[in-house]
């Protein structure tokens, strides 16, 4: 009986594929804000977007402050000018990071040994 040699999967380095596939999902990881952490998918933006440009229609508006859930699943009290200044930062720390994660994978794509699967879901790993 011949024996074959398995590379446990866990040590086996990512694919191209992998790589792109990690650079997203830590794209739009939630972000944390002196408001506490957020989501920055496009559907949680869109709906920021909406929230601050209909602000005033709001029946959810009371003393000037909208509910809003944060990522966690905690609530917060936001004005108008916080939630522009909570898009504004997302939008910026959002930017950062794709930026950053797209430079790191070109970095991991090109190196002689690529990061393994494992390594690549830990967005601390991307971020060193």
């Amino acid at each position: 009986m011949k024996r074959s040699h398995r590379v446990n999967p866990h040590y086996q380095p990512g694919t191209w594929e992998d790589i792109k596939h990690y650079r997203e999902l830590h794209t739009y990881r939630p972000i944390m804000t002196g408001h506490g952490v957020f989501d920055v998918n496009k559907e949680s933006i869109e709906r920021l977007e909406d929230a601050h440009e209909n602000f005033d229609d709001l029946p959810a508006v009371i003393n000037g402050k909208l509910k809003w859930k944060r990522a966690d699943n905690t609530w917060v009290k936001l004005s108008r000018t916080q939630i522009g200044s909570l898009l504004k930062t997302l939008r910026k720390e959002r930017s950062v990071r794709r930026s950053y994660l797209m430079e790191k994978a070109e970095d991991f794509k090109n190196k002689t040994v690529i990061p393994t699967p494992d390594e690549l879901s830990d967005i601390n790993y991307w971020m060193k």
